[in-house]
């Protein structure tokens, strides 16, 4: 063993050793987490390459927060020491790192603007304690959300390692990864929507078939991202930067039932993508189509002649949208007929240049007489005109035939395969959501929310002052949040505390508002008797302290719950007294009765600001010794003394989230980083994404998939900050890190 190799393996050591110290620190699930970074371990020290794979899957589906209450020591920062840990345990860890000039300056601005500015928001120091790891407005949220950027450049090492053993390997596996993290989305979606709920209670077809094609429900899907309790758009830019890896994977499979298992993923992550309900998610979807669009149709070296071929066989392609405007008049299944005829013509065009032309021309004409006769038997509307279905079914027909016998020659069979699933999959999974009433509210609300949008900007930037070191190092990562609730301008949305007194006691105070709410996840069996009580002391005239059972994912969209228990106390001047309130309920059918599906059962408390209360002032009210108790005795909530601060505790903000989010990635990061900041992260991304685009023009596989995901990826900073979901953006560096890392082409993805 080298001297090197043995320094690697002393350097693991306190990797892993931290990992486990702070496994025995997290106060959730403890033994199962144990048990799955034991597995994750084992599995990279297998294979390392494969933790390019479970990284991005655990990263989606595993965010125990809202059990813990951990918000600052969180469970993907485990897999990652582990990670990191098991990248120097097998000497995969090269610290010679090749990037151009470029990106090592603006990698080099950013670096130093991330150090300079953290220790800005850190400082002064606060102590380390529970009470100052339960909240926002901490200066440790500089750490919290600075850790996503060191993270990936701790592990930086590590991918350069993978890349130079095998570069293929290594990107395809994290494209795969990426794949599968975005159809994961797309399974959680159904179960947030109530679709596996449906699935296992009533096992109708039609039932499961009415939750899944539900776009006109208020419900607005979060995934697992807990970082999505303020808001936020963690779903939105991690489907932004996923979607596209379904058809990347699919594309260099070597076999078709894996080339037919990305475009499942690809199909899934669509759904996610539009459950979202969200208008930059949309409108990042359409940018990353058309950067896609603009990749394929228009490569480095074609000449003019190519060019206004290849527009035509872009028209062909997308002819299909002309099916769009069946909708509405029509019905969704005139539309997926027609999507099947355009298919068929597809393939019988591709036919006719690889094997027969006339019997290739017949299947298309086939499908197409065929569409017009069974789109005119569906349709919706029985007086709508059967020569405009007829005229549409020939018009995608002939651009399906003409794009097919173009895109063959120079795609192959898996290239036409690879466009139909794109975009028979966007059409089909995005007109009805795009289309649907949800959407078509939303929409309406462009005008308004676009201007509280802007005032949102420019209230935050005002918030910093104009001398040279704010501007050129920002307020500090993190402040946000604290700088906005002491300018006076969080419009009433409650806020929590956790206060320890004199003799040590700790105690939850609320005040009054109309969103804050601390909650603790519960599985009461159903049917039973309970008994909830607490202690309380105001010194407020009258305040409304609100209870409430019921079950939620992250956000609702309702104070009201399809199902609940709510218990209410019009708690009056305590006299700085504590009081015991109790409510006796049974839980009935909302209680737990087996694997159904359901979103997990919570107890709620808030100090709540409604109806009569808006005309009073603000009230606090603090809470003690909270107990829930079945008819036993048995107590089933955790901490209810508040002697661990937030632990097993999480709040959530359902309705105002400007407090918590700046809603844009520039002003964002010139918000906390200052001008360093915005060059630095600017000039990587404009030197990285140039090198993607340029080789996506020559024919890179991994170059086009990612200029895709980045175009969409940006597109949500328009009206999202993107840096305040840590996990997310973290994700998002490893990606842009793999991209600039990543040599010359070598082959084109047409001959993969």
């Amino acid at each position: 063993m080298t001297r090197g190799r043995l320094f690697l393996l002393l350097c693991a050591l306190p990797c892993l050793s931290l990992a486990g110290f702070a496994l025995q620190s997290y106060p959730f699930a403890r033994f199962e987490l144990g048990v799955g970074l034991l597995a994750y371990a084992a599995l990279g020290l297998w294979r390392p390459h494969l933790l390019l794979f479970a990284l991005p899957l655990w990263l989606a589906l595993v965010n125990l927060a809202p059990w813990s209450g951990s918000m600052y020591l969180e469970d993907y920062d485990l897999v990652l020491a582990v990670s990191l840990g098991v990248f120097l345990a097998t000497g995969r860890y090269a610290l010679s790192i090749r990037l151009t000039p470029a990106q090592w300056l603006f990698l080099g601005l950013l670096s130093i603007s991330y150090a300079v500015s953290t220790l800005r928001g850190l400082w002064p120091l606060p102590p380390l304690d529970a009470i100052e790891l339960s909240t926002y407005y901490s200066n440790w949220h500089a750490v919290r959300l600075a850790k996503g950027f060191v993270w990936a450049l701790l592990l930086l090492p590590g991918l350069v390692a993978l890349l130079r053993e095998d570069h293929v390997r290594a990107r395809m596996t994290l494209a795969w990864g990426l794949a599968a993290a975005g159809a994961a989305m797309g399974l959680v979606a159904m179960w947030e929507r109530g679709v596996v709920n449906t699935a296992l209670e009533s096992g109708s077809v039609a039932a499961v078939v009415a939750h899944l094609l539900d776009f006109g429900t208020k419900y607005r899907i979060t995934g697992l991202f807990s970082e999505m309790h303020t808001g936020g758009e963690a779903i939105d830019s991690f489907m932004a930067m996923t979607w596209p890896f379904g058809l990347l994977a699919a594309a260099q499979a070597k076999k078709r039932r894996w080339a037919w298992l990305g475009g499942l993923f690809f199909v899934l992550a669509l759904y996610a993508v539009v459950c979202t309900f969200s208008r930059a998610t949309y409108l990042a979807l359409f940018a990353g189509l058309a950067m896609a669009a603009g990749l394929h149709f228009f490569p480095h070296a074609a000449h003019k002649t190519a060019r206004r071929q290849d527009f035509l066989t872009l028209l062909g392609v997308l002819s299909p949208l002309a099916l769009v405007g069946l909708y509405t008049p029509a019905g969704f299944y005139t539309v997926l007929i027609g999507l099947l005829a355009w298919a068929g013509a597809l393939w019988g065009g591709a036919f006719s240049a690889k094997k027969s032309l006339p019997w290739g021309a017949a299947f298309a004409l086939l499908a197409i007489v065929g569409a017009a006769w069974a789109m005119n038997g569906v349709r919706l509307n029985p007086d709508f005109p059967t020569s405009t279905l007829l005229a549409l079914a020939v018009l995608v027909g002939a651009g399906g035939y003409w794009s097919g016998h173009r895109l063959v020659a120079p795609t192959g069979y898996k290239g036409v395969a690879l466009t139909m699933m794109l975009v028979s999959g966007c059409i089909a999974v995005v007109t009805p959501a795009l289309l649907g009433a949800r959407m078509e509210k939303r929409l309406a609300g462009n005008r308004v929310d676009m201007v509280t949008r802007e005032n949102h900007w420019h209230e935050a930037l005002n918030l910093m002052p104009a001398d040279w070191t704010t501007q050129l190092f920002g307020m500090g990562v993190g402040r946000f949040p604290a700088e906005y609730l002491w300018a006076g301008l969080q419009n009433d949305i409650g806020t929590y505390q956790f206060k320890r007194g004199a003799d040590g006691n700790t105690v939850l105070a609320l005040g009054g508002g109309q969103d804050a709410r601390m909650t603790q996840r519960v599985a009461l069996p159903a049917g039973e008797a309970f008994t909830l009580s607490l202690d309380a002391r105001t010194d407020d005239e009258r305040l409304w302290l609100r209870a409430m059972l019921y079950r939620r994912n992250i956000l609702q969209q309702s104070d009201t719950p399809a199902q609940f228990r709510e218990l209410n106390k019009h708690l009056e001047n305590t006299h700085g007294q504590w009081r015991r309130v109790s409510w006796q309920f049974n839980i009935g059918d909302l209680g737990e009765r087996g694997w159904t599906g359901r979103q997990p059962l919570l107890l709620e408390f808030m100090n709540w600001r409604r109806y009569e209360y808006l005309n009073r002032p603000g009230t606090l009210v603090e809470i003690d010794n909270v107990s829930l108790k079945d008819a036993q005795g048995r107590e089933w909530l955790v901490n209810g003394d508040f002697s661990r601060g937030m632990e097993r505790w999480f709040p959530y903000y359902d309705f105002n989230h400007l407090p918590w989010h700046i809603k844009n990635l520039l002003v964002h990061i010139y918000f906390d980083q200052g001008a360093l900041g915005l060059v630095g992260l600017l000039g990587f991304l404009a030197s990285t994404l140039a090198a993607a685009v340029h080789r996506a023009r020559q024919g890179n596989a991994w170059g086009f998939t990612v200029s895709t995901a980045m175009a969409s990826f940006l597109t949500v900073g328009l009206f999202g900050g993107l840096l305040d979901m840590p996990r997310v953006i973290f994700i998002a560096y490893l990606m842009l890190f793999v991209t600039a890392l990543s040599g010359p082409s070598r082959s084109a993805w047409a001959s993969r």
